[in-house]
């Protein structure tokens, strides 16, 4: 890995916390978990794309090392990480991404950010609330992950129909005819769906549709 110029305390903080651009911040009680979140935030292809090895094995792969068959964790369905590193070779992973994909990033450590930890760990309870969408035909969607929920009411309601309307919500067009960005699932032949963070504007976004094409559904989160 090229040299990021950062410097690095000769002993490693426990903690680190990631700032992006927007005001996101990722930081959990776990480094590890900081460090798979904030590369899914970033889009796991856009960093495969830099070509970060660990001892010879790509950082970011579509398939699980197995090499490191206890430290080659899933970012997403599709994409894994090796995570075999302490916290101070994982600050420096994440700076050179930043550096090199021009991010902004701000990266801290130290031994506790106890206080943000609190309240992070409450808004990740509500990200991984279950989500619920029901039709008046009886169509009942509702998987473990919401994500898989989403996909499957929009497959109902018809990607098609969504992408020739253009729909716009929280600043993302719902379906597109190519890739238009990171976050975004390829359902059929020219059909991208995007898929939102939260469960939160999963529900938002779903509400839109039914509003915007008089589609009669019901979304509940639990």
């Amino acid at each position: 890995m090229a040299e990021t110029g950062h410097v690095i305390p000769r002993e490693s903080p426990k903690k680190m916390r990631v700032t992006f651009p927007d005001g996101e911040v990722i930081c959990y009680k776990r480094v590890v978990n900081t460090f798979i979140d904030t590369i899914k935030k970033i889009g796991p292809e856009r960093v495969a794309s830099l070509g970060l090895e660990v001892r010879h094995h790509p950082l970011v792969s579509r398939e699980k090392i197995g090499l490191f068959k206890d430290n080659s964790r899933p970012i997403d369905d599709e994409w894994y990480v090796i995570t075999e590193s302490d916290t101070a070779q994982k600050y420096l992973q994440l700076n050179s991404i930043s550096t090199q994909l021009g991010l902004g990033l701000n990266i801290e450590m130290a031994e506790s950010f106890d206080e943000y930890e609190k309240s992070q760990r409450a808004v990740v309870r509500k990200e991984k609330a279950p989500l619920t969408v029901s039709f008046p035909d009886g169509d009942v969607f509702s998987e473990a992950v919401p994500r898989d929920t989403f996909l499957k009411a929009i497959a109902k309601i018809g990607p098609e129909r969504l992408a020739q309307k253009g729909l716009v919500c929280l600043g993302r067009q719902i379906v597109t005819r190519f890739k238009k960005y990171p976050n975004q699932i390829e359902v059929a032949r020219n059909q991208w769906v995007t898929i939102y963070s939260t469960t939160a504007d999963k529900v938002k976004v779903l509400k839109y549709i039914k509003d915007r094409l008089d589609v009669d559904l019901t979304c509940s989160m639990e």
